[in-house]
């Protein structure tokens, strides 16, 4: 799995070299960017358009890396009350098996004793 990891993120790289490479010309030309709020407005001028995609990739990336810790906090939470909970499966199944076995054929077994010498007495 880690090869195919490392392939993918081979290609991935030579895919936006080859991206930026081919697109050199409009990836250098600049924008103008306008934010309009209403009660605030924000204008950014000159910035190369190159900015813009790498910045929206490197957004894309914290985004991305911001859930899955999100997600590993929250599986981690969920195994530590799993494990948690089969410890104390545990400890109750050898508690349970430490315990003293009590037998029916037992208590049978004395009342048939019993029953056995009370024939005997009747039989004398």
């Amino acid at each position: 799995m880690r090869y195919v990891k490392l392939i993918l993120l081979v290609l991935g790289l030579g895919l936006a070299a080859l991206f930026f490479i081919q697109n050199q010309i409009l990836l250098l030309s600049s924008l103008d960017l306008k934010l309009d709020l209403y009660l605030v407005k924000f204008l950014l001028r000159d910035i190369p358009f190159y900015g813009v995609v790498v910045g929206a990739f490197v957004i894309g990336i914290v985004l991305c890396l911001f859930f899955l810790i999100i997600d590993k906090i929250q599986n981690s939470s969920q195994l530590r009350t799993c494990r948690k909970r089969l410890r104390s499966l545990e400890e109750e199944v050898i508690s349970l098996r430490n315990l003293p076995l009590q037998d029916k054929d037992m208590t049978n077994s004395g009342l048939d004793a019993d029953v056995m010498n009370d024939d005997e007495t009747i039989g004398a």
